[in-house]
């Protein structure tokens, strides 16, 4: 019975966490969203954080699981090097609850 009810607590906990797999590249020639990191929370459109597995990964919150090749993904992201090139700014939180749209009007383009 415990590890019934053990289960389904991390089942449940799993199941709150949502995130995207996100694959990274500089190469801007390749269809994708432009991304721009920020310096500071305030200018981003996106807070994101990083979480380190796979399954964590759904919906659009700002929860990104990288990943290492473009069929694993739910998104290619292009890196640019200044604000104006890019779709979306965003900045890397250091917490998962801190994760979040700033700018909801761009919260389409990752759906």
């Amino acid at each position: 019975m415990r590890k019934i009810i053990t289960f389904a607590i991390l089942a449940l906990a799993l199941h709150k966490v949502k995130a995207q797999k996100i694959y990274p590249t500089d190469a801007t020639w390749k269809p994708g969203i432009k991304v721009f990191v920020v310096d500071q929370p305030y200018k981003a459109d996106l807070l994101v954080y990083k979480v380190e597995h796979n399954w964590q990964a759904k919906d659009n919150r700002g929860l990104w699981n990288i990943v290492e090749h473009p069929w694993q993904a739910d998104h290619t992201i292009i890196f640019v090097e200044h604000s104006w090139q890019a779709d979306l700014n965003i900045y890397y939180c250091r917490n998962q609850y801190q994760a979040g749209w700033k700018n909801k009007q761009l919260k389409s383009k990752l759906d």
